[in-house]
């Protein structure tokens, strides 16, 4: 079976994103069977990626939580979420003789399949549970992504230690830190602090790298189907951010509305379209050209 192949933006390491995008009858299977799927599962409340929470409703409740007094924060990442999960173990979960043959037998899940974030969630769900009693602690689990807010230092760094205890009995390795809400905490693309939050800049460099790797891949491929998927990936990607960050100051709109038109014009054109960012420029700083050239 062919699968498009495609390196993303570089994980919190360093590493490179390896991204594999199944042919579209194997994401359609995929989704049909993740929606049955979904149904008959019960994720903890604070478990937030997924169809019926988001990343926005997710900030809402961090700062909810913060405004409670909850200001001392453990924030947990875990490392390598989707490689480290055994695919035939998350589907073990579900109880089930479910067969999805492009993703069992692998040593890990592969990103690029829509299945893979639900199979993860299914997988941490066990974490969930666990520390779904912790009466003391505010948790907010965005997949890979978590946060245990406490009133006291102490609490944090107990509650930090425990959470890590029990994704290492899941075979999951986890970076730490504590901290007080003061110093600023990094939490989906913002970084809060005890009155305000302000755009992660680090995001904004995600979000051109994203754009710039779409738009080398739709050079790069010469089937037209490729190419067109390529293009409505680099659309979604745009809606995406605008939608997370429609709220905010106007670099970033200015950034998102440069790299909108950019996109707009290599969707309605059949020459191959290149976005850079100009040397000395700032974030919002981009070239739009064309050419009939193979990117380098």
């Amino acid at each position: 079976m062919s699968y498009n192949i495609f390196y993303g933006p570089l994980k919190k390491n360093g590493d490179p994103r390896e991204i594999e995008e199944p042919p579209e009858p194997v994401k359609k299977f995929q989704k049909t069977i993740m929606e049955k799927l979904r149904q008959n599962v019960d994720f903890e409340d604070f478990s937030y990626c997924r169809k019926d929470k988001g990343p926005k409703r997710a900030l809402t409740k961090f700062e909810e939580y913060r405004d409670y007094g909850f200001r001392w924060i453990a924030s947990i990442d875990v490392k390598n979420c989707f490689p480290s999960i055994d695919p035939d173990k998350a589907i073990g979960l579900l109880d089930t003789r479910l067969n999805i043959p492009e993703i069992s037998g692998r040593d890990g899940l592969p990103q690029g399949h829509p299945i893979s974030p639900f199979l993860a969630n299914v997988y941490l769900d066990q974490w969930d549970k666990k520390v779904s009693s912790w009466n003391d602690c505010q948790v907010i689990r965005y997949m890979d992504d978590i946060w245990l807010m406490c009133k006291y230092e102490e609490e944090a760094i107990s509650h930090s230690n425990l959470a890590e205890d029990i994704l290492a009995d899941l075979g999951l390795e986890v970076r730490k830190k504590v901290q007080h809400v003061n110093e600023g905490i990094n939490c989906l693309g913002y970084i809060i602090y005890q009155d305000y939050k302000k755009i992660n800049p680090e995001k904004i460099r995600e979000f051109i790298e994203k754009v710039k790797t779409l738009v080398y891949y739709a050079n790069y491929y010469n089937d037209p189907r490729d190419r067109q998927e390529c293009i409505q990936r680099l659309h979604d990607t745009v809606q995406g951010y605008e939608q997370h960050y429609e709220d905010n100051p106007a670099p970033w709109r200015e950034t998102v509305h440069t790299v909108q038109e950019a996109v707009g014009a290599f969707g309605s054109t059949e020459k191959q379209t290149t976005i850079e960012q100009k040397p000395g420029e700032t974030t919002s700083g981009f070239s739009v050209g064309c050419t009939n050239e193979s990117p380098k």
